[in-house]
C-alpha cells in the first residue's frame, strides 16, 4: 500500500513538472504577445525568494519578455529535469550539473551558447571564475575546452560546520580553527556526541551525517589519493590510499555507527536532522546561510576536514550551471536570461 501512495505521489510529481514545462510549446508567446521562457531551478525557499526577485528585475528591464519559473526541491531535481528532457518538454533554461555536460550536448539538450556569451556588452568572461566557465565547454572530445553550453551558477566550497552549541553542552573541547582532527581524534569526538539522550535505547543524536557525493572527497584527498591521475589517463580507485579512505568513511556508519543508519536517513534524511540540532559535524555550503540564519536553533562554526596521512586537509568545490535548450524557441531571450543569473553584476 506504501509503495502504491509512493508511485502515485511520485507520478503526480512529474505530471505537475511536464504541465508546468508545457507551457513553453506552441508558439512560445504568452496570450499578450510576450515571449514566454520556462526557467527550471532547485534550491531552498531563501533562494527562491532570490531568484523571483532577480527573474523580476530581468522581466522590467526586458518587457517583452515574461518568465515562468519551476522550482524543487534539491533531492528531486535530477529525476524531474531527466523526466522533461525524456517527455521532450527541455526547459528554456535550467539549472544543471557540469558532470552531465557531455551526455547532454551529445543527445543534443543544450544549446551552443559561445557567440552571444563572447558577443555580449553586459557580462565579461574575465570577470568570471575561468575553472567556473570550463567546467561548462566541450569541443566534442575533451572537456574543459571548445564551446560554451553554460554558464556556472556558482562554485561553491563544501566547508565543514560543527554543532557549537552540541560541543558545550558535552563539555566537549572546540575543534581547532587551524588544526584539523586526525582520522582517529575525529571519530573519537564523533562518538562522544553520539547518544542517546532521552534513555529509549535509540539515538537521538549522531557524530555525522555525511552524503558520499559530496563528503568522500576530502577524505580520499587528504589521504594522497584520486580518482583518476594527474594527466586524466587511468582510474586510481584501486589504490590503496584511496581504498582506506573509502573504507575510512563507510566505517563511520556501520563500524563506529556514528551516523545513522540507511534505515534511519529514509526517515529523516542527515540534512533535516542537521537542522534539527541532531548532527554535531555537517558539510556546509555558502547557499545554507541564508536558511541557516533563520532556522537553526543552536550556534555553528566552521572547521577544517579531517586530514588523513598528508596530514593536510582537503575540501570539495562543486559547481551548477545555467544552461539552454536546444529546443528553445528564443534562443536570444533564454541566453539573456541565463547570462543575467550567472554573470551579470546587476543580476548577481
Amino acid at each position: 500500500m506504501k509503495s502504491k501512495k509512493m508511485f502515485a505521489l511520485t507520478m503526480t510529481a512529474l505530471m505537475t513538472t511536464s504541465i508546468a514545462l508545457a507551457g513553453c510549446s506552441g508558439d512560445g508567446k504568452s496570450a499578450d504577445g510576450k515571449v514566454e521562457l520556462t526557467f527550471m531551478f532547485r534550491g531552498n525557499p531563501e533562494e527562491l525568494k532570490a531568484y523571483k526577485a532577480t527573474v523580476k528585475r530581468f522581466e522590467e528591464a526586458n518587457k517583452d519578455v515574461k518568465v515562468t519559473m519551476v522550482q524543487t526541491a534539491p533531492d528531486q531535481y535530477d529525476t524531474k529535469l531527466k523526466s522533461a528532457i525524456a517527455g521532450r518538454k527541455v526547459p528554456d533554461v535550467f539549472f544543471y550539473n557540469p558532470a552531465q555536460v557531455k551526455a547532454y550536448v551529445n543527445s543534443g539538450v543544450l544549446l551552443d551558447i559561445t557567440k552571444n556569451v563572447e558577443g555580449s556588452k553586459d557580462i565579461q568572461l574575465e570577470d568570471i571564475w575561468k575553472k567556473g566557465v570550463d567546467k561548462y565547454r566541450y569541443d566534442g572530445k575533451v572537456l574543459g575546452k571548445g564551446a560554451i553550453y553554460g554558464l556556472p551558477k556558482d562554485l561553491g566550497p563544501f566547508a565543514l560546520g560543527y554543532n557549537k552549541t552540541m560541543f558545550e553542552k558535552a563539555k566537549v573541547p572546540l575543534p581547532d580553527k587551524d588544526k584539523p582532527y586526525t582520522w582517529d581524534e575525529f571519530i573519537q569526538v564523533a562518538k562522544k556526541l553520539t547518544k542517546d539522550t532521552n534513555g529509549d535505547g535509540k539515538m537521538d543524536q549522531y557524530g555525522t551525517g555525511f552524503n558520499v557525493n559530496w563528503a568522500l572527497q576530502p577524505f580520499v584527498w587528504s589521504n594522497g589519493a584520486d580518482w583518476i591521475n594527474e594527466e586524466g589517463t587511468k582510474v586510481t580507485i584501486d589504490d590503496p590510499k584511496f581504498i582506506e579512505a573509502l573504507q575510512f568513511f563507510v566505517d563511520q556508519q556501520l563500524k563506529y555507527k556514528v551516523t545513522p543508519s540507511i534505515g534511519e536517513s529514509q526517515t529523516l534524511d542527515t540534512y533535516q536532522r542537521w537542522m534539527k540540532g541532531q548532527l554535531a559535524f555537517f558539510p556546509v555550503g555558502p547557499w545554507d546561510m541564508a536558511a541557516f540564519k533563520d532556522q537553526l536553533k543552536f550556534e555553528y562554526d566552521l572547521l577544517p576536514w579531517p586530514a588523513g596521512s598528508t596530514g593536510k586537509p582537503a575540501g570539495w568545490v562543486g559547481s551548477l550551471g545555467i544552461g539552454v535548450g536546444s529546443t528553445t524557441q528564443h534562443q536570444k531571450e533564454a541566453t539573456e536570461l541565463a547570462m543575467y543569473l550567472s554573470a551579470n553584476q546587476e543580476g548577481q
